[in-house]
């Protein structure tokens, strides 16, 4: 916990964290209506709501629920680990997700991401408890543990879908001793499709919108599954050594069960199909998006995938377990310490967040008369931007998406209401080109300001630039 709690407050929010604090404050009822900004479901944005009805809108207070979600996932990563191979298996992975730097990034974001990450284990260990133990209890941990679920991220879908297949792979694999448990599967996803389908009508009229309107995601690359891989462990070295480990776990059987709810006659025993159950559910959270983005609209990043990630860890985990020569069973550990070292030093000697908290004091302390602020793009505005600012009278406007005509023919209108305006350009391309190019007469490209951070989710460095255009230049000004 203490690597998700370090400085959590240091950095400033940066933009979809100020969102969510922005959208906490809206009537869930918005979120149905499927539109921009609101795409995403509702669950996570009450919860956080209640939290800062509680604690505050503070940085540490957003993202504190974020750090619990993510420390009580490494208790559930070794609990399923436990129930499927062994203890040691459950504690070597739960030690693999605790010093994980994906995880720990989204454990340290006011985002649903370490909440989406929760509720998967939640959801996959109640599932093995009602396959291993059935029972009417189990079966409602199950429901109770996954329709939050769905109602956390469009993508939690894809858990739902693992383990469906997981299901239907026992049916087939054994259709006498699997027929109870298929019935009672059965009435489970017909509850749970009951309860989301106000969303399922939302998600698929947003579907059939992509299709017409797009993502502001780039075309996907073949390679980005490889990238989340990456990300996963941490670096690509890293994802090479612990991908081996896993090809060795995927056909490694699990723990032994007397047959209860799989009755196979007195005696019999269970063998848990650990590789399909692992596999399905580490291999559709990136598999699903991957495709969707491959043949119809781009949605894959690797955040949206983070649901595989106990999974990875899980056969990881199993692939350390396995091996058996003295020398490997020393040399493997050693090594995975040392890419989890190397991988949290850099990230926590790099990896920073926008750093737009003294941006807008900067902007507040330099302000001048007639000043217009504008924001590219605009959703900066009413996410963060109005959460630092103090200053009640400074004129702000967003400019989203910012198209080169659009922009020049809206600070053309500014600029004969405004004697100076300073354009910050979170996103998007450099714009001095296009200022030199068309207001010769009022860009000051000497008073032009950088911003470098390295951002940990793009995997390198970004500027923020403020620009300065003046309508009247006088010898005295600097434009700054």
């Amino acid at each position: 916990m203490g690597l998700r709690l370090v400085d959590l407050g240091g950095e400033s929010l940066w933009l979809d964290e100020g969102g969510s604090v922005y959208k906490s404050g809206v009537s869930p009822k918005i979120f149905f209506r499927g539109e921009q900004p609101f795409v995403s479901p509702p669950l996570y944005y009450i919860l956080l709501r209640g939290w800062i009805n509680i604690f505050g809108d503070s940085e540490t207070a957003v993202r504190l629920p974020s750090v619990i979600f993510g420390t009580l996932s490494i208790l559930l990563i070794y609990l399923a680990g436990k129930e499927i191979f062994n203890r040691k298996t459950g504690l070597t992975a739960a030690v693999l997700l605790a010093v994980s730097v994906f995880n720990i990034y989204f454990s340290r974001e006011a985002r649903m991401y370490s909440l989406l990450c929760f509720l998967g284990l939640l959801s996959m260990l109640f599932l093995l408890k009602l396959i291993l133990y059935s029972g009417a209890r189990n079966q409602i941990l199950y429901l109770i543990s996954t329709l939050p679920l769905l109602y956390t991220h469009n993508l939690a879908i894809t858990v739902v879908i693992a383990q469906n297949i997981f299901i239907i792979y026992l049916f087939f694999k054994n259709r006498k001793t699997c027929l109870s448990l298929l019935k009672k599967w059965l009435f489970t996803q017909i509850i749970l499709l009951l309860g989301y389908a106000p969303w399922l009508t939302v998600l698929i009229r947003q579907f059939v919108d992509l299709q017409r309107t797009g993502y502001w995601n780039p075309p996907v690359s073949l390679s980005a599954p490889l990238e989340t891989l990456a990300f996963f462990a941490g670096s690509p070295a890293a994802a090479i050594f612990y991908f081996l480990l896993v090809v060795t776990a995927i056909y490694t059987p699990g723990k032994r069960y007397p047959e209860r709810n799989l009755p196979g006659g007195e005696g019999a025993q269970f063998t848990f199909p650990a590789g399909c159950f692992l596999g399905s559910w580490f291999a559709l959270p990136i598999l699903v998006p991957y495709l969707v983005s491959f043949f119809s609209t781009s949605i894959y990043i690797s955040r949206i995938t983070i649901a595989a990630v106990p999974p990875f860890f899980l056969l990881t985990a199993r692939g350390i377990e396995n091996l058996r020569k003295p020398a490997l069973k020393a040399a493997v550990p050693a090594a995975v310490a040392v890419f989890a070292f190397l991988n949290i030093y850099h990230f926590f000697e790099t990896s920073r967040k926008e750093p737009i908290r003294q941006i807008i004091a900067g902007v507040e302390s330099q302000k001048t008369e007639n000043e217009l602020i504008v924001l590219i793009p605009g959703g900066y505005q009413s996410f963060i931007f109005n959460y630092y600012r103090t200053e009640e009278n400074l004129a702000v406007r967003g400019v989203y998406p910012p198209s080169a005509d659009e922009l020049i023919r809206k600070l053309e209108k500014w600029l004969e209401r405004f004697s100076r305006i300073r354009i910050i350009r979170f996103q998007g391309k450099e714009l001095t080109p296009l200022l030199g190019k068309y207001f010769e007469k009022y860009f000051l490209p000497e008073a032009t300001v950088s911003h470098p951070y390295y951002n940990y989710q793009a995997g390198r460095t970004i500027e923020i630039k403020e620009y300065f255009l003046r309508r009247r230049l006088e010898n005295s000004e600097t434009g700054t």
